[in-house]
């Protein structure tokens, strides 16, 4: 709106500055939490490599079982993840048998 009329002059209350700071602490808040989520996420997926290494077995291994649906990977960047838990529970089920 400001920018369709440049020499305009707006009047602005104190409690409407305080509001608009609250706004902006809000949104930035928002922004840091999901920043946060996502880190946390990152932190949860495990490389190829990784998978590989824990359950002693071959990549081609971890691919047959992503076809069979025993350990499904997650694409991210064209490049496959795993997600830490469900590694543990295949981790899990070897020790119990």
């Amino acid at each position: 709106m400001a920018a369709n009329v440049p020499n305009a002059i707006f009047q602005v209350t104190a409690g409407d500055l305080c509001e608009f700071a609250n706004l902006l602490i809000y949104s930035a808040t928002e922004v840091a939490r999901l920043q946060l989520e996502r880190a946390d996420l990152s932190k949860e997926l495990l490389t190829i490599d990784e998978v590989s290494d824990m359950l002693k077995v071959s990549k081609m291994t971890l691919h047959r079982w992503d076809k069979s649906g025993i350990l499904t990977k997650v694409e991210i960047g064209g490049q496959r993840r795993y997600h830490r838990s469900d590694v543990e529970a295949i981790t899990k089920n070897r020790k119990t048998r």
